[in-house]
């Protein structure tokens, strides 16, 4: 057999001595009940974070374990893991100086017509003492001048923001100084910015309530605690996402998921280092209402669907061992691995050692059901794990880098992609001639074989995604690829006036094509991709210079001063719907819009995206925009690669196709035993 022969083939007589134990010791793995056997031979080792996994094979593991109040669902679309449904709220809040001005305003709004109600979007009006609170039906609604002419006939009182910003942690603070404080009552809302500073929501007239502030604080003058005023508002919006939990989400230990484990996982996210996607969503969370144990209520610093996001795939924990590990993480980052929490996810961590986990299927009958067990080897050299693969005594493998592109070749093996979670391209600066024309932009991209440059640079590994979302993600259909022909992009450029002179350069009203590509300095491989790029385009006739720099004179020098004409980037893709920081025009000029791309139908499209709640609606409104965007060629996408995995073919479904990237989850429910 092709890998067998590649397996023993310059490998010491030592070790193929481990063929024989490696056998032996999957038999024993066999007899004790393992269906599927697991291995990952990637360098780092898995951590059992589920927020930060240090490998694909850790990635995968967490996502069996631990559940996630929102998932994507086949479709692109959202489903939920956790949460049965969602919804978002809109509330407005005016104060009165008394009930009687309340009640009245409420009677004035009653009396509308039904017609008028629908056009301000208001679906509920009610009195609570001295204050009014108005509902609407769009979260992103704002009060319209009309329904609020009606209510300043009564005399609503002002809402005006105390900002509080200190030397220590504000919320002890605080609350000592609500105990005494004669003016409390004029206090609507408290939202914490961070440990040190906080904001107070206040109406009616402030004087004494800044008093109180200044005399608690003058009294403590260690904190530095300067008060400061915000404008004046008529009244207090708040916007509201709430999640409603399934009944039976329960941990594997049998407790239930409720919205405390909610609210701390995402408290205990935000209080570590961890670069996860989405962390400036979950600081948009103000405030928490958990009283529901199955309804998780939270208010949002603004009205933004999109927020909605920072959800999607978190990975949520119990309350009590949140509680109970916070401070060590910051200290030990291997307690998730020494003491790992319970999980809600479909598989349970069983047993576990430092070089091994047995996963079983939770809450299913054992003696009936043929869901797998699956054993999980980690921890050994990836030459072990090569022998073992080869003598099938390990089921799927993760190789380690040397081992990808010969098993690419074995005609045995199936090698399953990863799920992409980034890519390299080329971000064109669309202000500059010649790439401000997208016919130039689009023949510089017609000119890269980038095929090629997949099976060189990651091994055959990954592949070519054009888009700018997380593949799969809101578009199930992967976008157009744009095909490699130099003779067209030559006959294209051609017909804009760029033509070959006698020594072979392009040329356009008596000057050469010049571009000036930028990479970092600390990176070997984006520096041969940018020769490749080099080659390609020299064929072409473009004379292209490499120009190398830190990664704060590329970002703070370059980029930001629009001083490139091409740049080699390496980028995630994006969960968030709203791209508009990205490609708006109005972020061209101090924004992130480096490439300064400018038009008006895709600003369009971005704006409602932007302003969109629905995430049913999302599909559609993305597809359109991305659509727009890829038409006008603002950079070109190179590759995007990840850690494969290595799954003897005469295992899988051949009906399960799974090319463009995989589930680890149907893999292994799929597999034949």
């Amino acid at each position: 057999m092709l890998w067998t022969r590649w397996v023993i083939f310059g490998i010491p007589l030592s070790l193929i001595l481990l063929t024989v134990w490696s056998a032996n010791q999957t038999r024993d793995r066999r007899v004790h009940g393992a269906d599927i056997i697991i291995a990952s031979g990637e360098a780092a080792k898995p951590t059992l974070n589920p927020f930060f996994p240090a490998c694909e094979a850790d990635r995968q593991m967490m996502s069996l374990v631990h559940a996630a109040l929102l998932r994507i669902a086949p479709d692109g679309s959202l489903r939920g893991e956790l949460a049965e449904k969602w919804q978002w709220t809109r509330t407005v809040e005016y104060w009165f100086a008394n009930t009687t001005y309340t009640q009245q305003a409420v009677a004035k709004l009653k009396s509308l017509s039904p017609e008028q109600w629908k056009q301000w979007q208001l679906t509920a009006v009610e009195a609570r003492g001295t204050e009014l609170r108005l509902s609407f039906s769009n979260p992103g609604s704002n009060v319209s001048m009309s329904l609020q002419q009606i209510i300043s006939e009564f005399g609503p009182l002002p809402v005006e923001t105390l900002r509080v910003e200190m030397s220590e942690p504000a919320l002890r603070h605080h609350e000592d100084f609500m105990k005494n404080a004669a003016s409390r009552e004029q206090i609507k809302q408290v939202w914490y910015d961070g440990d040190d500073a906080y904001e107070l929501k206040t109406s009616g007239e402030t004087l004494l309530l800044k008093e109180d502030l200044d005399r608690y604080y003058r009294d403590h003058p260690v904190l530095k605690s300067p008060i400061r005023s915000k404008p004046r508002e008529n009244f207090l919006p708040r916007t509201s996402l709430e999640f409603t939990l399934r009944q039976n989400a329960v941990f594997h230990d049998g407790s239930p998921v409720t919205a405390k484990d909610v609210e701390s996982s995402v408290h205990l996210v935000l209080s570590q280092v961890w670069p996860m996607r989405g962390r400036e969503l979950l600081e948009m969370t103000r405030a928490w209402d958990t009283s529901n144990p199955k309804l998780v209520k939270i208010e949002m610093s603004q009205a933004y669907g999109p927020a909605l996001t920072a959800f999607l795939g978190l990975p949520i924990l119990p309350h009590a061992w949140i509680k109970k590990h916070q401070a060590e993480l910051t200290a030990n980052p291997f307690v998730f691995r020494h003491k790992p929490p319970t999980g809600a996810g479909l598989y349970q961590i069983e047993k576990r050692n430092e070089h091994e986990f047995l996963l079983r299927r939770n809450n299913v009958d054992l003696l009936n059901n043929k869901t797998p067990l699956i054993h999980w080897l980690v921890g050994d050299t990836p030459a072990v794990f090569r022998i073992g693969f080869a003598n099938k005594s390990v089921d799927m493998f993760w190789p380690d880098a040397l081992s990808i592109s010969q098993l690419t070749h074995d005609p045995s093996v199936e090698m399953l992609p990863a799920p992409l979670h980034n890519r390299l391209l080329v971000l064109w600066n669309c202000r500059k001639p010649p790439l401000d024309d997208q016919e130039v932009r689009r023949a510089l991209g017609m000119t890269v074989d980038r095929p090629i440059m997949v099976q060189k640079f990651i091994h055959g590994q990954g592949g070519i995604h054009e888009g700018i979302f997380q593949p799969g993600l809101w578009i199930p259909q992967k976008p157009a690829q744009l095909k490699a022909d130099p003779l067209k992009a030559l006959e294209a450029l051609g017909k804009i006036g760029w033509l070959k002179s006698k020594d072979r350069r392009l040329m356009k009203e008596g000057k050469r094509f010049r571009i000036e590509l930028l990479t970092v300095s600390d990176n070997a491989e984006r520096l041969s991709v940018a020769e490749r790029l080099k080659e390609e385009w020299n064929q072409l006739g473009i004379e292209l210079s490499i120009v190398t720099l830190t990664r704060a004179e590329l970002f703070e020098q370059r980029l930001r001063q629009h001083d490139f004409d091409a740049v080699l980037l390496g980028m995630d893709f994006e969960m968030n719907w709203d791209q508009r920081i990205f490609w708006h025009s109005s972020e061209a000029t101090k924004g992130l819009n480096y490439t300064g791309i400018a038009d008006e139908e895709l600003d369009r499209m971005l704006d409602a995206l932007q302003r969109e709640f629905d995430a049913g609606q999302i599909p559609q409104l993305a597809s359109e925009m991305e659509r727009r965007l890829l038409s006008l060629h603002p950079f070109l996408s190179l590759f995007s690669g990840g850690t494969p995995l290595a799954v003897h073919r005469n295992l899988l479904d051949a009906n399960d196709s799974q090319k463009e990237s995989f589930s680890l989850l149907k893999t292994v429910e799929a597999m034949k035993r």
